[in-house]
């Protein structure tokens, strides 16, 4: 376990700092208001720095022995979407996609590749569990293909890739014509496209393929999960955050007082557990409203230099 949990945080400190554009901390476009600052193209956005480094700290518990059932039903439905919708705040459109597809390659993919292949060679060579890996070519095809759970070291930079590019063209798509009426039906389709994706794993057997799983190549089958939440964290810097100019304590308070009945209650739980359909509405909502407390929590934190510094 100690080989595994080494190998695990070491790649996962690497994936966070790459893993949102420009590093999550500058937007240029324009200034918007925000719990901590005001920012413009010089100016760090202070509460996104917050949320990375609390949904990078859960990424690293999630990983350790010493974690707990309970503790990680808090965390689990927000930990890796907060990066997502951190991802799409962030965002910056650019008309060319050549140059955009060249900055995400030099963000993610070179990252991913050059500690990818440090976790896979390091992990295969000096691993004290042998039985663990299939030998080193095997190790490195499954790290090629990205196959959940195969061998597929900082997953989360590559699957980020993949979700980047439909993403840009989603964004050049709505940006054609903005209104807030395009805005609903575009958030409204994603809603419904990410409850298929919970339905999707939910129905289909876990060795639906050739491999053994239900996943696909380079974590397609993530991508309208990821595509949602970059979506509403884009319309959220767009159109939201100016309606929430100061912080909001009775706001926070009720969404994470909702949030833990959905995440710790033994009645919620059976009933959910009830039909297909309350199952895939009680995920869905466990996760939007657990990404709510954190956006909505931060905002209310007063950044402590080390967070912002790391």
């Amino acid at each position: 376990m100690a080989d595994t949990s080494l190998n695990t945080i070491f790649r996962f400190f690497i994936q966070i700092h790459y893993n949102i554009s420009g590093n999550g901390r500058f937007l240029s476009e324009k200034r918007y208001n925000t719990s901590v600052t005001q920012t413009s193209s010089n100016k760090r956005i202070e509460w996104v720095d917050v949320a990375k480094f609390i949904c990078a700290f859960f990424v690293i518990v999630s990983h350790l022995e010493t974690n707990t059932k309970h503790l990680g039903r808090f965390f689990e439905p927000f930990y890796l979407n907060g990066f997502l919708f951190l991802s799409g705040y962030t965002f910056r459109y650019r008309p060319s996609f050549p140059e955009f597809l060249k900055r995400k390659a030099k963000q993610l993919l070179i990252p991913w590749l050059f500690f990818g292949l440090l976790v896979v060679i390091s992990g295969s060579v000096y691993s004290s569990n042998p039985m663990a890996h299939s030998g080193l070519l095997t190790d490195l095809m499954w790290f090629l293909v990205q196959i959940r759970e195969k061998n597929d070291a900082m997953w989360f930079l590559s699957a980020l890739f993949t979700a980047y590019i439909l993403f840009y063209f989603l964004v050049r798509s709505y940006l054609k014509k903005e209104s807030n009426g395009r805005t609903f039906l575009y958030l409204t389709v994603l809603l419904l496209l990410f409850l298929l994706e919970l339905l999707y794993e939910r129905v289909f057997p876990k060795d639906l393929f050739i491999w053994q799983t239900n996943t696909l190549p380079w974590h397609i089958e993530y991508l309208p999960t990821a595509v949602f939440f970059m979506f509403s964290g884009y319309v959220f810097r767009e159109k939201i955050e100016k309606r929430f100019p100061k912080k909001e304590p009775v706001l926070f308070l009720l969404l994470l007082a909702v949030y833990c009945v959905l995440v710790y209650s033994d009645r919620v739980k059976s009933i959910y557990n009830s039909s297909l359909f309350l199952f895939i509405t009680y995920n869905g909502l466990k996760q939007i409203l657990g990404v709510a407390v954190l956006v909505f929590g931060v905002r209310m934190l007063k950044p402590n230099p080390v967070v912002l510094y790391m």
